[in-house]
């Protein structure tokens, strides 16, 4: 009798295991629904492009010379964003022509997805002279400059749904950060 008993105690218990297993099996628990996602805002840029600054001299001084903007230009970058233009300029002061060194310093910034230059200083033959008193002899320099280096830029991003979004310089690189 004490064998029956187990066995029908053994049955019944097999019968509770079996019957729970099989309840979930075909009810499983419920899922937790996921939250909806908040995307994270991201600061950093879909693409960054990181140039070498002595590349991006160079091809900055071969632009410069196509446009006739100056001769025997050199390019140098520094932070904060600061392109300098080292160059030989002929004027004449009084009738006498002159040979003099000059160097224009311009700040680097994005707006509306376009590259703006803004004359910084300009030194000539090492004295500092306002950019308002050469504003006529600089600007349309600074204004080709500025449109040659969109229209590169602009042409290089065709069909790319990408937009210049920051630009950082230092003395080694040249940073650009790109978004949709």
């Amino acid at each position: 009798m004490k064998t029956i008993s187990v066995g029908c105690l053994g049955l019944v218990i097999g019968l509770i295991v079996g019957a729970a297993l099989v309840y979930l099996a075909l009810y499983p628990a419920p899922k937790p629904t996921p939250s909806a996602a908040v995307p994270i805002a991201s600061t950093r840029p879909e693409l960054a492009i990181n140039v070498n600054a002595s590349y991006a001299a160079s091809q900055i001084q071969q632009v410069i010379r196509q446009g006739g903007l100056a001769k025997n230009a050199t390019t140098t970058f520094g932070p904060p964003n600061l392109i300098r233009v080292a160059t030989t300029v002929d004027v004449s002061v009084l009738g006498v022509p002159l040979s003099v060194n000059a160097t224009i310093a311009m700040r680097v910034t994005v707006q509306k997805a376009r590259i703006v230059l803004t004359t910084d200083s300009v030194d000539a033959g090492g004295f500092a002279i306002s950019p308002s008193l050469v504003n006529s002899t600089v600007e349309p320099g600074r204004v080709q400059a500025e449109e040659e280096i969109n229209r590169v830029v602009q042409r290089a991003l065709q069909g790319y749904n990408l937009r210049i979004s920051n630009i950082r310089m230092t003395a080694e690189d040249l940073n650009i950060e790109l978004s949709q």
